[in-house]
């Protein structure tokens, strides 16, 4: 599925308008985030193959001055530092899957998400003449943009099942599929929308004066990683 319709997704206010342009700082951060990544394992590599290199110098001089003992030193050396690597890529992977708590400070609100999130700041018209403001948090991970939306109501009433019909119809969607929830007490629908090559799973919860969208949209093939991602969002959520 193509970014700009993973974009389309999340800029689909709770109001069921949508917001032009959502998403896209997002995805040039990643992409910045992807190349320092790639960076950083280049020099890693080449360090690696310099350690080596001098460990396998240590081991021919080593061999030169005892008969048999350099080979069983530089097998060992090898092995340790294969160990080595491995448990340094190990950690490096047990760190990139470590999630961070993003805050919306309005509303107190917060959830987890693989990384940092700068606000934007949202404003959808309301169907009585007024507008709707708040901030949106998304990034683009492992081909899933995860995040959430939170706007408030500034006093108003908002029907649920108004509001995902909204959504459905502002990402040319399809309703899958939707069951009333209940989170630390307040009330929410979950669903899941059917959009263009994927699907979004998502929940719109009334929180006091605020309503908090979390979502996930992917593609099709990107099933187990979307629900995974969205399983994890929403678990970590504290309405303060």
């Amino acid at each position: 599925m193509r970014l700009n319709a993973l974009s389309a997704s999340v800029a689909a206010l709770l109001a069921g308008f949508v917001l032009a342009g959502c998403g896209g700082d997002d995805d040039s951060e990643s992409s910045e985030d992807t190349d320092q990544a790639n960076e950083a394992e280049v020099d890693e590599g080449d360090a690696a193959d310099d350690e080596d290199a001098a460990d396998n110098e240590d081991a021919a001089d080593d061999g030169g001055t005892d008969e048999g003992g350099g080979t069983d030193e530089g097998d060992e050396t090898g092995d340790d530092a294969s160990g080595e690597d491995e448990q340094d890529e190990s950690s490096d992977s047990s760190d990139s899957s470590e999630w961070m708590t993003v805050t919306d400070e309005d509303s107190g609100i917060s959830l987890d998400m693989p990384r940092d999130a700068e606000p934007e700041e949202i404003e959808s018209p309301t169907a009585d003449g007024g507008t709707m403001s708040g901030y949106s948090y998304f990034v683009v991970e492992s081909g899933a943009e995860v995040g959430f939306n939170v706007l408030g109501l500034d006093g108003r009433s908002y029907d649920l099942e108004a509001g995902l019909d909204g959504v459905v119809e502002a990402v040319g969607g399809e309703l899958d599929g939707s069951e009333d929830i209940t989170v630390d007490g307040h009330e929410g629908v979950e669903a899941e929308i059917a959009i263009e090559g994927g699907f979004a799973l998502l929940q719109l919860i009334v929180v006091d004066d605020f309503v908090l969208q979390p979502l996930v949209a992917t593609d099709s093939g990107n099933r187990e990683q979307g629900e995974e991602f969205f399983d994890e969002l929403t678990d970590s959520i504290d309405v303060g």
